[in-house]
């Protein structure tokens, strides 16, 4: 009674009490074992070896079946491109393009996938180089010869990651350093000293515990945020030689100096010596001097800055340096595109008399240089993509970047 009701079907093998017994027209079917695709009708292409394996399908085509009762089914169906592996595996499942492994009926097999979807779970603890992986473990890994390889992508093939998962965990082969998104932000997973980081790893300030952002720009390695180091201090005071690192934080909230760092007079940053210039920088840092910012702004506007000239200067290596968009900036934040990976934000500075000044709109930076009495620095504002060069008197409290010896 195998392929009964053949009617102009063709290359159809069929071998078991009523298999494919009521094939009309399906084509390229192999059924091995009684009453294996015993409904199939239309379907093409299916593979079913075992007593009852597809039982119930009639039009799907593309499937490969192999148990006992695998794919059976409890009515008529049409599911395609399914693969089934063991006794009962699928046999609920009326879906199509899955993969079960499994010698149960259950819709959690121990292998499952799904096709089209690029999808392959384990139901159950996977051991790699063992067969014993530990029952508190989902996977272990076992070797004494090779190691564990995560995936390895870019800042921007990571950051084009579609709803990251709390705890993902990759290798930033920019940063040489392992990362997981912990729900808001992708964290290192360690955090080396400052004079040990490689430049665009974060690093951790030992003094208070500060974590900072690092960015390579051209041949100099800078921090990628304002240092804030120290104990505020109430702007209508100046900072003293003692033993403790001060700062100013605008108009004495310390919220701000969280956000755009603390502001430094000259003396204080320099720790009251022109040499060593690491001044509060942390080890392995450096107070940039002013030929370094002239470094930083000819890499970031192609050569177009003179550096002994003062004032408004270059083309663009402001709007380079600025953070983009108006959460810390003003509007319009002229030329702001952050293309040097800088993040310049404003935060304004502390005048003389101790009065503060342009939270949103002006970001001064102190180099290490002396001219006269007064120091050199550079200044970005919200309606200029360049970069002012002037300098101050050192009792100004104005922002401090580092730069890596």
């Amino acid at each position: 009674s195998a392929l009964h009701s053949n009617s102009t079907g063709y290359f159809n093998t069929a071998n078991g009490f009523m298999t494919l017994y009521t094939n009309t027209t399906g084509n390229n079917n192999t059924a091995f074992g009684a009453a294996s695709l015993n409904f199939n009708t239309e379907g093409n292409n299916n593979t079913a070896i075992g007593v009852a394996a597809n039982y119930y399908n009639e039009e799907g085509s593309n499937n490969t079946i192999i148990g006992h009762e695998a794919g059976m089914g409890t009515s008529a169906h049409n599911k395609s491109g399914n693969v089934f592996l063991g006794y009962q595996a699928g046999y609920n499942d009326t879906t199509d393009n899955k993969l079960y492994i499994e010698n149960s009926d259950t819709l959690s097999p121990l292998i499952y996938g799904e096709f089209d979807n690029d999808i392959l779970a384990v139901n159950g603890s996977l051991g790699v180089g063992t067969e014993n992986p530990d029952e508190s473990a989902l996977l272990e890994v076992n070797s004494n010869s090779k190691g564990f390889l995560p995936p390895r992508l870019t800042n921007e093939q990571r950051d084009a990651i579609t709803n990251p998962a709390e705890g993902l965990f990759i290798y930033n082969i920019e940063k040489k350093i392992c990362e997981y998104f912990n729900g808001n932000n992708w964290e290192q997973t360690s955090y080396p000293p400052s004079h040990q980081m490689k430049c665009m790893q974060d690093f951790v300030d030992f003094r208070d515990g500060t974590i900072y952002k690092t960015v390579q720009i051209g041949t100099q390695c800078w921090m990628a945020e304002n240092l804030n180091i120290g104990t505020m201090i109430y702007g209508t005071s100046n900072q003293t030689n003692n033993a403790t690192i001060e700062k100013y934080c605008y108009n004495d909230d310390l919220t701000h100096c969280n956000t755009y760092g603390g502001r430094y007079q000259w003396d204080e940053m320099m720790q009251y010596t022109s040499w060593p210039r690491n001044g509060i920088c942390p080890t392995g840092w450096h107070i940039p001097s002013d030929a370094e910012w002239c470094t930083l702004e000819n890499y970031v506007d192609a050569g177009t800055v003179l550096c002994s000239a003062t004032g408004w200067r270059g083309t663009d290596a402001g709007g380079n340096l600025k953070e983009t968009g108006t959460t810390h900036w003003a509007t319009p934040n002229t030329g702001a595109t952050n293309s040097s990976g800088f993040t310049s934000l404003p935060g304004g500075y502390r005048y003389t008399n101790g009065s503060f000044s342009y939270l949103s709109s002006d970001a001064h930076f102190w180099s290490s240089s002396e001219n006269g009495s007064d120091a050199w620095c550079r200044h970005l504002y919200y309606s200029n993509a360049q970069v002012d060069r002037n300098s101050y008197d050192q009792a100004y409290g104005f922002g401090v970047r580092c730069v890596q010896d």
